[in-house]
């Protein structure tokens, strides 16, 4: 069997200042927004030229679809702000109007790479099936390039992205892995223009421990345009874990202070929830191995959101993958509880990386397993009872898909672990080629279709369109102790 590359180990090296951002010579020129400026510069009050870098500027999810999240660093550590208006009311030859611009004040705090601020602010009140620009900075210390984004419909039909794996810096080549990613981006942009939000399953960038190295992978990671347009959705994984670094470049909604925290000398967050429309995503930070307190937070949540047609969780450590991580001891432990807690609850749909190898589950109901082996007794009969492969499956009552994804920037692949692959009785699709993967799922009163695409010759790697069965079509039901099967 052959062997999977190795993370390269970090050198541990003093912070230091970060060369400029690429993103202006990554993508070049294309329909979503147009390139930021690396160095802005503006007067001051005595007359004086003042420069600041803004950099690694990211547009994210909000707590529903109503808003979105912006994060960036920059050099200067003054007030900074959003500037919002909608494309209807903003001219190009006079720039933001003082009458329509909302002006929103940014959050900032010094980040732990040597000489930048980062500043996080919330867009509220978002109208729907409007086009917005807005630009982040400040009169005094310059402003960004000018972005655009668009919300959409306020009701059916939509469809969004998932990757995970970037985890740039993995192949030693910061560059490469960085142009694999964009390049990931960039065929998803064509194929899918509009697409609502792009979520990333973990393991970001590579290195842990040391800030000079992790900080130029963020700007690789962050260099592509399209994150400045297309909402991101980050899930924490393992390399993502062990510094504050991943909360400063992320400004996550809903995030936890307290469940799913590791404890560490810095740390990503915790769990954290969005809505978008019908669908409720729930992302747990996995590195916490409380495995009860997370079926907790889901059960919670989803009672907070009974109205929910739709219930995804996403975490990095794969429960279900083909590769070298699914024997490991601490999966099988994930393995043993969570899916379980998932079928109970009534899950839908669960999105996870970690083993850098596509693979998609049969429908499981995982909800019995008394010898304790981590096999569930019912394993035979829930893939036996499933449908089709490909195509069309019927989910009943408990029954949940799982994916995991490959990596989307080809910076590390993992190999079918040929010595146990016989016994991962949940595998109903597979591949590994070597080359970046992106799924899209697209989200229907009822129905989710997902369709997971290889980047480099565009071709379908799996299909699958998940419809409910019996179990209805309402909102998700809650029974002892804030947990149950049924749906309303």
């Amino acid at each position: 069997m052959s062997q999977a590359p190795q993370s390269h180990p970090a050198q541990t090296t003093q912070p230091m200042p970060r060369t400029a951002s690429r993103r202006a010579v990554i993508a070049g020129l294309g329909a979503f927004a147009a390139l930021p400026l690396v160095q802005v510069e503006a007067a001051s009050a005595d007359g004086s030229s003042h420069s600041s870098s803004i950099e690694d500027l990211v547009l994210l999810v909000g707590s529903d679809e109503t808003q979105r999240n912006l994060a960036w660093f920059s050099t200067d550590g003054g007030r900074q702000e959003v500037q919002l208006v909608r494309r209807s009311e903003y001219s190009r030859g006079h720039g933001f109007p003082r009458a329509g611009t909302r002006r929103v004040r940014a959050t900032s705090g010094e980040a732990l790479t040597d000489g930048y601020h980062f500043h996080h602010a919330t867009l509220e009140d978002l109208r729907a099936d409007t086009r917005y620009l807005y630009r982040v900075g400040s009169a005094r210390a310059g402003w960004s390039d000018v972005f655009e984004f668009r919300t959409l419909a306020r009701s059916g039909s939509f469809e969004f992205l998932v990757v995970a794996d970037p985890q740039i810096g993995a192949s030693g080549d910061n560059e490469a892995d960085g142009e694999g990613w964009a390049t990931t981006l960039r065929f998803a942009e064509k194929k899918y223009p509009r697409a609502a939000f792009i979520l990333s399953a973990g393991d970001q960038i590579n290195t842990t421990g040391d800030l000079a190295a992790m900080a130029e992978e963020y700007t690789e990671l962050l260099a592509p345009r399209q994150l400045a347009s297309l909402p991101v959705a980050p899930v924490i994984g393992n390399h993502d874990e062990g510094s504050d670094l991943y909360r400063q470049h992320f400004h996550v909604a809903n995030q936890s202070t307290s469940v799913g925290v590791v404890a560490s000398s810095g740390n990503a967050g915790g769990n954290s929830w969005f809505r978008f429309q019908d669908v409720l995503v729930v992302a747990l930070n996995s590195n916490s191995t409380d495995n009860a307190a997370h079926l907790d937070y889901v059960a919670q949540t989803m009672q907070e959101h009974e109205d929910a047609r739709w219930v995804l969780v996403t975490f990095h450590h794969s429960v279900f993958s083909t590769a070298d991580h699914a024997m490991d001891s601490d999966i099988i432990e994930r393995r043993r509880v969570l899916p379980p807690g998932f079928s109970e609850l009534g899950v839908d749909l669960v999105l996870m990386g970690h083993d850098h190898h596509f693979t998609r589950s049969y429908l499981m109901n995982v909800t019995d397993d008394e010898d304790g082996d981590g096999v569930p007794d019912n394993a035979l009969s829930s893939f036996e009872t499933a449908g089709t492969v490909r195509g069309r499956v019927v989910a009943e009552d408990g029954d949940v898909l799982y994916l995991t994804c490959n990596s989307c920037s080809g910076s590390k692949y993992y190999e079918t672990d040929e010595e146990n692959v016989d016994s991962f009785y949940w595998i109903a699709e597979d591949e590994q080629r070597h080359h970046p993967n992106v799924t899209r799922v697209r989200v229907e009163r009822d129905a989710l279709t997902l369709v997971t695409h290889d980047v480099t010759d565009g071709r379908v790697v799996d299909e699958v369109e998940l419809v409910r069965g019996s179990r209805g079509h309402g909102g998700h039901g809650h029974g002892h102790h804030g947990r149950g099967k049924g749906r309303g």
